[in-house]
């Protein structure tokens, strides 16, 4: 059993969403003018094969509006270039966003390799590592490396330099 009321889509929606992406309003706005949460929006889509390529061409509608709004004011000295590249890039993940694809397929079983969303990097400062991170860090390393010596990690703390040493 489904919760909440239903909802009753009519087919003007799609020149309504269509129209309001043109503007680019985004799908949290033609949600809130159709009176219905965004989830109904994609249930709408599931369901009717119309309202589906009227959501893939409103948000294609929508980033033409804002690249056009971007090219109009590219000399407009108050144009806030800074927040519409932040909101181009939460609203046009796939164009605006910047991404290192790294792919390695080491499954031998004919399946396909399962694919994971992101790589983190983090930079370590070795001097605020405890000694058994040190090691840990280095065990690490070690069977990275492909040469034969073991690795040493030197984990002496900086001394200050004095103002006399500096000059």
């Amino acid at each position: 059993m489904t919760a909440g009321r239903p909802t009753l889509y009519r087919e003007e929606y799609c020149e309504r969403v269509l129209a309001m992406a043109s503007k680019g309003m985004s799908v949290a706005e033609w949600a809130a003018d159709l009176g219905v949460a965004r989830s109904t929006l994609y249930e709408w889509a599931d369901s009717h094969s119309e309202f589906l390529t009227a959501l893939r061409a409103g948000k294609d509608l929508e980033q033409a509006a804002w690249e056009r709004m971007a090219r109009e004011n590219l000399d407009n000295k108050n144009f806030n270039a800074n927040l519409w590249i932040k909101s181009a890039q939460a609203r046009f993940r796939d164009d605006y966003t910047e991404r290192q694809h790294i792919e390695q397929n080491t499954n031998f079983s004919g399946l396909p390799a399962p694919q994971f969303g992101a790589v983190t990097f983090q930079i370590v400062d070795p001097a605020k590592l405890e000694i058994n991170q040190l090691e840990q860090l280095a065990g690490i390393l070690e069977s990275q490396s492909s040469e034969k010596e073991p690795l040493t990690i030197d984990h002496r703390p900086m001394s200050p330099v004095s103002e006399e040493e500096d000059k």
